[in-house]
């Protein structure tokens, strides 16, 4: 071919060339528009895990299930058996796996003694696993299962329903192995930051009564144990702050009456120099989860007359306000579990 011939084919076919890498640059961007635009419910399970702000869980499709949730959008139903309440979500620290209890659907968290802990894999979305049966290891009740922060633990109450000890398991809910041995009820076990300690909640003598519930920690190498709380209110479901100074538990400040048959029940906030804050709602404010910033504190509230029962919501560490989350259903429980900021 004459060098000016060849020349003269790519000036010709240069246009068709401007054109379809045109083209091509369009569908590039119009398929990034479109990525962009998808509802959060389109993610995978691991990218879910970091687009959503917290997990709990509804029973509004008529039996308990669990759903991502965030301040803003559509949340994402992780759990789908109507033949179970699903419940009490609890991520990993490396946000791989989530655990969570089942009981017969009616059933929720009103009877221990029909739970069974069950594992998903968060990065694939694969199906549920039990992997601590109902009466496993000779139990006749178990729950509140806790991640340790390196994640190669889990703690949980258990045993009888008049003495139940706290247990460590494995990641998998194997090995047990108690680390309590005291007389009346050992319950609500959840970890310092440092793993180094876990606050429970337990009372000082062999006889129990509600109102003698106290905040105790144990060290997980010693087995050591102080208490923390010393009165006559019932306190369940304490929480290390996530920088370790502050301790959040939920504590029933006064007993049933006509108008509030539950009581009130307020959440407490012990500082590091031992002096107490405490909610002020006069309704049921329950079970505290602390943000990462230890900005906010997560739960769940009853307000006596709203026909919604519980609703999500979330309160200011510094003025100890609230504000109601989204997801909230009328007519419908809807319990938080592990904000993810």
């Amino acid at each position: 071919m004459h060098p000016k011939a060849g020349k003269m084919n790519l000036r010709s076919n240069r246009p068709k060339l401007y054109i379809i890498f045109v083209l091509v640059v369009f569908l590039f961007l119009t398929l990034i528009i479109i990525a962009s635009k998808q509802e959060p419910s389109t993610l995978t399970y691991k990218d879910a895990v970091q687009a959503y702000g917290y997990y709990y869980s509804s029973d509004q499709t008529g039996n308990f299930e669990i759903y991502m949730g965030q301040n803003e959008g559509k949340p994402k139903q992780i759990t789908s058996d109507s033949r179970y309440d699903s419940w009490w979500p609890r991520i990993s620290p490396d946000e791989s796996r989530l655990i969570f209890y089942r009981t017969p659907k009616g059933v929720h968290d009103q009877d221990y003694s029909k739970t069974s802990l069950w594992l998903m894999d968060t990065s694939s979305g694969g199906h549920p696993t039990q992997i601590i049966a109902n009466n496993a290891f000779g139990w006749h009740q178990h729950g509140h299962a806790e991640w340790s922060p390196n994640g190669t633990k889990l703690v949980m109450f258990a045993g009888t329903k008049i003495n139940p000890q706290l247990w460590l398991t494995d990641a998998n809910g194997r090995d047990p192995k108690k680390i309590t041995n005291h007389g009346g009820v050992n319950l609500d076990p959840s970890w310092s930051p440092d793993g180094t300690k876990i606050v429970y909640i337990a009372c000082p003598n062999n006889v129990c009564l509600p109102s003698d519930q106290e905040v105790y920690t144990i060290e997980t190498k010693t087995g050591s144990r102080s208490r923390i709380t010393s009165d006559d209110i019932r306190d369940q479901d304490p929480y290390f702050s996530h920088d370790g100074t502050e301790i959040a538990f939920l504590s029933q400040m006064t007993g049933a009456s006509r108008s509030k048959p539950a009581g009130v029940w307020e959440i407490r906030i012990q500082k590091k120099d031992g002096s107490i804050d405490t909610t002020k709602f006069g309704q049921v404010t329950s079970l505290p989860t602390w943000s990462s910033d230890g900005r906010w504190l997560y739960t769940h509230q009853l307000v006596y007359g709203d026909k919604s029962k519980f609703n999500l919501v979330r309160i200011n560490r510094n003025d100890l306000q609230s504000a109601d989350l989204l997801h909230n259903t009328v007519n419908n429980e809807e319990y938080i579990s592990l904000p993810i900021d």
